[in-house]
């Protein structure tokens, strides 16, 4: 099962990485991380054969601008097709530690969205597990800026042996969604549509302006 939702979504390491989660979320069910290469290909138990797989999901937050919730966006992690030939996969901001307050920004990840998915098991857990496959972007920090000025910062992939570095992290980690903007250089990859900015792009930045629920929540996590 695993393997051919692999093929479907074009991650070529889902089953490595849902080992990986595996092995770690048995002893901690509250952190996650993504960093460095996946596990071994040959050491692949996990304790499930089938899930259910979503394309989109809602997401309500605490707002930053009143008390109680902000109006429901939703993301989307949809697979290649004729139209969207790599996927229509949204991005967001995850937390490391699924503890942390609501209302502030706490250490955490920028990624995009790859895959939705719920394991079929019958191990207990604190939250249900509905389970996300995450590929990393790494913050390019701006550096030399005029005293008193501020930039969204870069973000490029995050790479391991050419490839994204992605994990899988559980969806209650998401904190809010989050705008990338692609950086174009000096000059178009001829390939770059609408709906292959991503994968056509390396180099991004990071839009706080957005909205104003996106600015409140990212102004201290920027100023630090």
């Amino acid at each position: 099962m695993i393997d051919r939702i692999s093929i479907q979504h074009e991650i070529p390491d889902l089953l490595q990485a849902t080992h990986d989660f595996f092995t770690h979320f048995l002893q901690d069910q509250s952190t996650c991380t993504i960093a460095g290469k996946c596990g071994p290909a040959w050491d692949t138990n996990i304790p499930f054969k089938e899930v259910w797989v979503w394309y989109s999901v809602r997401v309500q937050m605490y707002s930053q601008l009143h008390s109680g919730i902000a109006p429901p966006q939703k993301l989307f992690a949809s697979p290649p097709s004729e139209e969207w030939p790599t996927g229509w996969c949204d991005t967001a901001l995850f937390t490391q530690d699924a503890t942390a307050g609501p209302l502030h920004p706490p250490p955490g990840l920028n990624g995009q969205i790859r895959m939705i998915f719920h394991p079929l098991w019958d191990l207990p857990t604190k939250l249900p597990l509905y389970l996300t496959y995450v590929e990393q972007f790494d913050i390019v920090p701006q550096t030399h800026l005029p005293r008193g000025q501020r930039l969204a910062p870069d973000l490029i992939w995050g790479m391991s042996n050419g490839l994204p570095m992605g994990a899988v992290v559980p969806l209650y980690h998401l904190r809010r969604p989050i705008q990338l903007i692609p950086k174009f250089g000096g000059s178009a990859n001829p390939t770059l549509t609408s709906r292959t900015s991503f994968d056509a792009s390396c180099d991004f930045y990071l839009n706080h302006y957005f909205d104003k629920e996106d600015f409140f929540y990212m102004r201290d996590s920027l100023a630090t």
